[in-house]
């Protein structure tokens, strides 16, 4: 815990959960109501939403890198750019501005969002129908039953959702990694290592296996004490009265 660029990725990384978590559960919870709101096309949409969760983090990350950001003229987004006139930019290489988090927090999202759509649309599918209709002969309006009926309806699932993202966060590796560079251009990845990034390369580049483990068992016991706050925050596991 003195080693300072141990807590530099910690801190980091708390920066990013401190996006990532709410920008996941808040997109989910909105794709999976307005899932359950279209008569029509809700299973291919689902199964659209879902498809990434087959893809691996690896492929997801390299085609963010390679194909939409990868910093030439060419790349979708500056494709898209110059469309309004803007130039190219270099969106994983340069430090400053610092764009490289709009590709990596596109990429966690698209990868990891359809899950918890599917854990959303199955926890809005168990709220009783009586529940809306009280609601709505009551006067309630559209985000009344939402914020009344629909959000304590769901606790534990958000719980679940919230819990499942955190714990993700502090296991970031894979898209960090191929995103800003791994092994074709490793002197981008220490830009915005994470804390497993870290001990990778103290473990396997510098051959210090015990202090990469000793630096594991650390993390995992960071990741617990946290996940034990946030459920004494939530009140998760409480027997309700």
């Amino acid at each position: 815990m003195t080693d300072r660029e141990f807590i530099r990725s910690l801190m980091m990384i708390t920066v990013f959960g401190a996006v990532i978590v709410p920008l996941t559960v808040g997109l989910s919870l909105a794709l999976a109501v307005a899932l359950r709101r279209i008569g029509w096309g809700r299973s291919l949409f689902r199964t659209i939403f879902f498809l990434p969760m087959t893809c691996s983090y690896v492929v997801g990350s390299l085609v963010w890198r390679m194909s939409l950001f990868n910093g030439q003229a060419y790349g979708v987004a500056n494709m898209v750019g110059s469309v309004f006139g803007l130039q190219p930019v270099e969106w994983t290489s340069a430090p400053s501005p610092p764009l490289y988090w709009v590709a990596l927090v596109t990429v966690r999202l698209w990868l990891q969002c359809g899950f918890y759509v599917v854990i959303f649309l199955a926890a809005l599918a168990e709220v009783p129908a009586s529940l809306y209709e009280a609601a709505h002969v009551d006067g309630a309006s559209g985000w009344q039953s939402f914020r009344y009926v629909t959000l304590p309806s769901i606790r534990n699932a958000s719980v679940s959702v919230l819990f499942l993202c955190t714990i993700g966060v502090f296991q970031a590796f894979d898209e960090f990694y191929n995103v800003m560079g791994g092994v074709a251009s490793p002197g981008n990845v220490t830009m915005v290592r994470t804390p497993l990034i870290y001990l990778y390369d103290v473990a396997f580049t510098q051959q210090n296996y015990g202090y990469g483990s000793a630096g594991a068992f650390v993390l995992t016991l960071l990741i617990v004490v946290f996940s034990a706050m946030q459920s004494r925050v939530v009140g998760f596991g409480r027997a309700e009265g």
